[in-house]
């Protein structure tokens, strides 16, 4: 699996749009991302990908 950016690194009011790819090329490209810490960082899904 890849993500870019790698790392990340964000301030109060910020976001990022993560580009996730799970290898190797024509692997099934379902992910689901969660956040550990939900009272820190959300996690939401836009545009039909995360």
């Amino acid at each position: 699996m890849t993500v870019s950016p790698n790392p990340v690194t964000l301030r109060v009011g910020e976001t990022v749009a993560l580009d996730i790819r799970v290898l190797p090329e024509g692997a099934s490209q379902d992910v689901t991302v969660v956040s550990d810490h939900p009272d820190i960082v959300s996690v939401e899904n836009i545009g039909g990908g995360i």
